[in-house]
């Protein structure tokens, strides 16, 4: 029972978080939506009412007052004409409103859509801690792909279903209260079958998520499959056999296929599972009512209208009622994708620092190092340190960096964080101007530039290659064009301009620089802490003067010393459980996942 409250407790709040960031942010749209959606609603109702008003008039013969004329009913041609046109007037009124209102609502997801991707974009690219579902690979950028395309997607799906069922909602409130004011003890009958069907909806969705969770868990299996087989298929020379069942034995009796499709099939199939339930409650309640309300009738004598009214309001309740549960699964089947959004949103943060911090004490701690390293090392400003890790470095793993270093002091791990600047060998440009990418204040000059870059002898490159105006914007065509050692040039320049206290940098980004620019860079750095990155196979541990070299285990420090000491006991130190083996995580930043080839979106 706790377990069922706090699954609801957990969905209502994921619920009221996706409404308001959606339908509440952009209130004015969905009001608008929801009025001329309830306008071409009611203008279709009013050409029904049109129509039965006619009919009658035709039925009992009597004069109709229209417009200050009175026609025959019966016989008069302007009549028919009129009402005609009028029918035709508001139903094409009623087409051009509900037309207007679903189109809105489509321009209105697209709208939500792009601003739950770029939001995404901008926490990603501001944040020095980024949250990864458990078990995740480090250099993984699934998490973000699926994020940014699918489930920013499904929040717009869901904005769509929300506006959907807001009218209908209300329709079913209005009905209740007809049914309670009508005959209380019957109506008190229906909502214990309510109760009863809620149940088997609440059940049914509970499989529609873990379809829908098992739908994208086998995407990527399925995919590889599919794959090889091809891949097989390619280079195979001799015909494949004539009978199908071939196929059917040797491929798609795959496990990972099966489970795709076992997957997606339940996904589709839960809609329908809960249509059927609605429709089991539909006639329940129907049988129920005639059979109470009927024998009231013959063996009391009471009045056909309740009958009639109840009937009525019933027939509303229970259209609504089914239209809300299956929007309710359809929504469902989105949830576990519009959690992780909202996880990533509330568990990716950009950290800021408390105080002083190049004042804070920094201390580097080896809770159980390997033989002869040193135990611990105290950071000051100016420190340069060299990290021996077969994790790349990245915006992902920046934080776990920080707190191997430094994950027995929460608060200095957290000013670390929070006045962290890193280079990767990808780093680049966000194709704006030179005094945007390098932090550069407004009155400072080009030839300042030119000043500052003087030893490095880069300056008549950077005016050919990138340009020769702080503020003109580079393209991606110039930056990528750029000579590599000119991008990192300016990037460590950046650096130097920033206010950031804790400098990382991967070694062989620095092999680009010659050893001018090098040196006059590491002396320019000389007042932060510096930080080089190197992989375990590294072949210039000390070369950039670093004081200690730092080897990181799976969640810590393994060892700590010189650059001597590192060479010494390299082939001791990577034999050792503790520390990570190496691995495909130390490899270039792969792109997301060819999760294209088996798109959901149309579900």
């Amino acid at each position: 029972m706790n377990r069922f409250i706090e699954t609801i407790c957990q969905y209502s709040a994921t619920l009221r978080l996706i409404a308001t960031d959606s339908v509440w942010r952009f209130k004015k749209g969905s009001a608008f939506i929801l009025l001329t959606g309830f306008l071409g609603t009611s203008f279709q109702l009013l050409t029904i009412g049109l129509a039965i008003y006619y009919a009658r008039a035709l039925e009992k013969g009597e004069p109709v007052k229209l417009l200050g004329y009175e026609f025959q009913a019966r016989t008069s041609v302007a009549l028919l004409f009129l009402l005609g046109a009028g029918v035709f007037f508001f139903l094409l009124l009623s087409a051009w409103l509900i037309y207007f209102s679903k189109t809105k609502t489509i321009a209105l997801m697209r709208k939500y859509e792009t601003f739950c991707s770029k939001r995404i974009f901008s926490l990603f690219g501001s944040s020095v801690k980024i949250w990864t579902p458990p078990h995740q690979n480090f250099c993984d950028d699934r998490t973000i792909f699926r994020i940014v395309r699918f489930d920013s997607r499904h929040n717009s799906k869901a904005l769509g279903i929300l506006l959907t069922t807001i009218v209908p909602a209300v329709t079913l409130l209005v009905s209740v209260c007809t049914l309670f004011y009508t005959n209380v003890s019957l109506t008190c009958l229906m909502m214990v079958f309510f109760g009863i069907a809620s149940f088997f909806q609440y059940k049914i969705n509970i499989i529609g998520i873990r379809d829908s969770a098992r739908l994208e868990n086998c995407i990527r299996g399925c995919a590889l499959e599919y794959r090889q087989i091809i891949q097989r298929q390619k280079s195979i020379a001799m015909p494949l056999p004539k009978n199908e069942s071939w196929f059917e034995k040797m491929l798609f009796s795959s496990g990972k296929i099966r489970q795709y499709k076992d997957a997606y099939t339940g996904r589709l199939k839960v809609l329908e599972t809960s249509h059927l339930v609605s429709n089991i409650l539909f006639a329940i309640t129907i049988f129920v009512l005639l059979l109470i309300m009927g024998s009231r009738i013959i063996f009391r004598a009471d009045n056909w209208s309740s009958l009639i009214v109840y009937l009525i309001a019933l027939r509303f309740f229970l259209v609504n009622i089914r239209q809300l549960s299956r929007q309710i699964t359809h929504l469902n089947r989105f949830y576990p994708q519009i959690k992780r959004y909202f996880q990533f949103l509330n568990n990716t943060k950009a950290l800021q620092g408390n105080g002083d911090l190049r004042s804070t004490p920094y201390m580097i701690l080896a809770e159980k190092p390997i033989e002869n390293s040193l135990k611990n090392w105290q950071l000051r400003k100016g420190s340069r340190i060299g990290l021996i890790s077969a994790v790349k470095l990245n915006r992902y793993t920046l934080a776990f960096f920080i707190h191997c270093l430094l994950g027995h002091s929460k608060q200095a791990a957290e000013n670390a964080l929070s006045s962290a600047w890193f280079m990767t060998s990808n780093y680049g440009n966000v194709y704006t101007s030179l005094r945007e990418f390098l932090c550069l204040p407004s009155g400072y000059s080009w030839q300042d530039l030119r000043d500052e870059l003087k030893e490095t002898e880069m300056c008549d490159r950077l005016e050919q290659q990138l340009s020769g105006d702080l503020d003109s914007y580079i393209s991606p065509e110039k930056w990528n064009q750029a000579d590599a050692d000119l991008k990192v040039a300016l990037a460590l320049l950046g650096a130097m301009h920033s206010d950031k206290y804790w400098i990382l940098l991967e070694e062989n980004v620095l092999q680009h620089l010659p050893d001018a620019a090098l040196k006059y860079f590491i002396n320019r750095l000389s007042d932060r802490i510096l930080v080089i990155v190197s992989c375990p196979n590294t072949k210039t541990p000390g070369k950039y003067g670093e004081e200690v070299i730092a080897v990181l285990s799976d969640n810590g420090v393994a060892g700590l010393g010189s650059a001597a000491w590192f060479e010494e006991n390299r082939h001791k130190i990577f034999d050792t459980p503790k520390h990570i083996q190496q691995n495909d995580s130390y490899i270039s930043d792969s792109g997301a996942d060819s999760e294209d080839l088996f798109d959901d979106e149309d579900i």
